[in-house]
């Protein structure tokens, strides 16, 4: 099963700008001006300036850099994952675990319960060949629709049932060779899902969100882990991963009911809790 759901699963990739708090912004701008202004060194007083000068347009962002996962939820290609994870970000990418690279577009964006709908832009036919890894694995997915995806259940679970949670990890978190050894073409570009076994420990959860109620899992959760699934025993999502427990609890998890996202998406998501496309 584990085989199967990978096929259904992403790694996204964000990247955007926050802006700084007001006083580090200032405190950055008083040292690059003080620089500048400085007699010493003659010889490196245009860099100065010209770095005061870009710290004047660049100095008041910190770009960022975000991963997570995402759940292809039909076979067009719409992706579900978390809001927080692709909040203002300036560009979206989705990963599969066959090293093929798709940008997306935001499709629906909806904070108060924490996920955003995106969409996979199809490549080109000139695309097409540069998105399929150069050495692909047995099976390689299709880089263009109809895609392999994960139906979304209607009816949320019992307590006690299979939940198995899949996840994209920060390359932080794993060591090297979880990627690929050195000199693997691969090893920087294909992702690697982890799966981790466990039941569902409770429903209707109150974690005191004024939206909704929550899905609690004991499968341990890994650091990028947000957007993905919880998977039941017959194959399909039923909660979208969001949260971990605290600091002695990791195997305590939280899921947004997958009843949510249907119910949030429903127009963008009609017939994704049909059965998943089989190649």
């Amino acid at each position: 099963m584990i085989a199967a759901t990978s096929r259904g699963i992403v790694r996204v990739r964000a990247e955007g700008g926050v802006f700084k708090p007001f006083g580090i912004w200032l405190a950055g701008f008083w040292a690059t001006l003080s620089k500048a202004i400085s007699p010493f060194p003659i010889a490196g007083i245009a860099d100065d300036w010209l770095a005061f000068v870009g710290y004047l347009f660049v100095g008041p962002v910190d770009l960022e850099s975000r991963n997570g996962t995402g759940i292809v939820v039909s076979q067009d290609g719409h992706v579900l994952t978390n809001a927080h994870v692709v909040d203002r970000a300036a560009e979206l990418w989705v990963e599969r675990h066959d090293g093929a690279v798709f940008e997306v577009e935001l499709i629906a964006f909806d904070p108060r319960v924490d996920l955003a709908l995106l969409k996979i832009v199809p490549p080109t036919a000139e695309e097409e060949t540069a998105a399929a890894p150069e050495d692909p694995p047995a099976r390689v997915l299709p880089v263009r629709p109809p895609f392999p995806f994960l139906a979304l259940a209607p009816d949320g679970p019992r307590p006690g049932a299979v939940a198995l949670a899949i996840g994209y990890p920060g390359r932080d978190r794993l060591p090297p060779a979880f990627y690929g050894g050195p000199g693997d073409p691969d090893a920087a570009r294909a992702p690697v899902p982890t799966a981790t076994l466990g039941i569902v420990s409770a429903v209707e959860v109150d974690l005191g969100h004024p939206h909704m109620r929550f899905v609690q899992v004991d499968a341990a959760l890994n650091p990028g882990n947000s957007g993905g699934p919880v998977v039941d025993g017959e194959g399909r999502v039923v909660g979208i991963v969001v949260a971990r427990g605290g600091i002695g609890k990791q195997s305590e998890g939280y899921a947004i009911p997958a009843a949510v996202a249907l119910e949030r998406f429903g127009e963008q998501l009609d017939g994704a809790s049909d059965e998943p496309h089989q190649e």
